[in-house]
């Protein structure tokens, strides 16, 4: 079985693999170990473009500097938004703008770069969010499948 399998699924990256396995694990339906078509179909779905709301944040971040002013910028305790990811991306994406202040100041011209600034800064906040969430995923699945040995050899 174990041969079929290493067969089958011969092409797919390591890396992709890896990230199917955990996004099956933290499914609902995760009841047995997946199909290699289960898998596969898994990863397609990953490499898919992902959902990109940066320049929708950015909008609401434009906003925010209308109605906030200078004077209060937007914290973890006071945020833009109110998912705490969210509004994680956005800090990220006002500190590479040069900050609140800095924000609040700029031109009309200036805005060009400083949305590119965050587009830039927002999506790599959401990429280290989603290597750290796949890192957690995958320390908690070998957890899982390590207390299974143990437990395995306990009953032979």
């Amino acid at each position: 079985a174990v041969q079929t399998w290493a067969g089958v699924l011969a092409d797919v990256d390591p890396q992709d693999m890896a990230r199917a396995v955990t996004r099956y694990a933290r499914s609902s339906s995760s009841v047995w170990w997946p199909t290699p078509g289960a898998l596969l179909s898994l990863i397609e779905d990953a490499q898919r473009p992902a959902f990109d709301n940066a320049d929708e944040m950015w909008g609401t971040v434009v906003a925010a500097v209308g109605f906030r002013g200078r004077f209060r910028p937007p914290t973890v305790e006071d945020p833009i938004h109110g998912h705490e990811d969210v509004n994680a991306k956005i800090l990220a994406g006002i500190e590479a703008c040069g900050g609140w202040r800095v924000l609040c100041i700029s031109t009309h011209s200036e805005m060009v770069a400083n949305r590119a600034a965050f587009r830039s800064a927002y999506q790599a906040r959401q990429q280290a969010m989603e290597t750290e969430w796949q890192l957690q995923a995958t320390e908690r699945l070998l957890q899982g499948s390590a207390r299974g040995a143990i437990a395995d050899t306990g009953n032979t």
